[in-house]
């Protein structure tokens, strides 16, 4: 009986996770990352029973990460204060960044080449959890204020664009300072002073009805 070698096992995940970035799961061949790194196909299903399994051996941990990182309960322990926002974004930009350095690839791999796989949903899953566990205390201080509005609404929209955005610059900028700065702008689009815009936006269109 033949042993499986680390080093063989190494090469093929490294070679199969670039194929999986550059075509996705769908379109990812066994035989392509057998020839990329440099063994037969029958070698591979040695190592792994399936292209799932495979795929599941590359991005399985980090997936674990990022959902951990939505699962904080940050946010109800400081409440949404400037000095909690500053604590909470710290804290998830920190957590993001550490994935990013060493995962950059296989984040980008679960957000857009996972079709056909058991994380294909990640990404609508993703903004649900951020919707359900962040937006509540953020936009109930909003109405605490007196502001009046849609929660459903507004949970769905600024949950969806700050991650939206936040995959973006995931996609755009490789290098961590590029990617620490441009995640912060994001959120800070997002989330910060977000009371503050609320009342701006409610003042306008109070004097926008007097103006009538």
């Amino acid at each position: 009986m033949q042993v499986l070698k680390t080093e063989v096992r190494s090469k093929i995940l490294q070679e199969a996770e670039q194929v999986f970035y550059d075509k996705g799961y769908a379109n990812a061949s066994m035989r392509e990352i057998a020839t990329r790194a440099g063994v037969t196909v029958g070698n591979i299903y040695r190592y792994y029973k399936n292209k799932d399994a495979l795929f599941s051996a590359i991005v399985d941990d980090t997936y674990m990460k990022l959902m951990d990182i939505v699962d904080m309960e940050i946010l109800d322990h400081y409440g949404f204060s400037e000095e909690g926002y500053g604590v909470l974004k710290q804290t998830i930009i920190t957590k993001v960044m550490e994935i990013l350095q060493k995962n950059r690839l296989v984040t980008m791999i679960l957000l857009e080449g996972s079709n056909g796989t058991r994380y294909e949903n990640f990404k609508e899953a993703y903004i649900d959890l951020i919707e359900k566990q962040y937006m509540p205390p953020v936009l109930n201080k909003v109405m605490e204020k007196g502001i009046d509005i849609d929660t459903a609404l507004f949970s769905k929209i600024i949950a969806r664009g700050c991650f939206e955005a936040m995959v973006e610059v995931t996609r755009t900028f490789s290098t961590p300072s590029d990617l620490e700065k441009h995640l912060n702008w994001a959120m800070d689009f997002y989330l910060y002073s977000i009371i503050d815009r609320f009342k701006q936006a409610d003042k306008q269109a109070d004097n926008q009805k007097e103006a009538r």
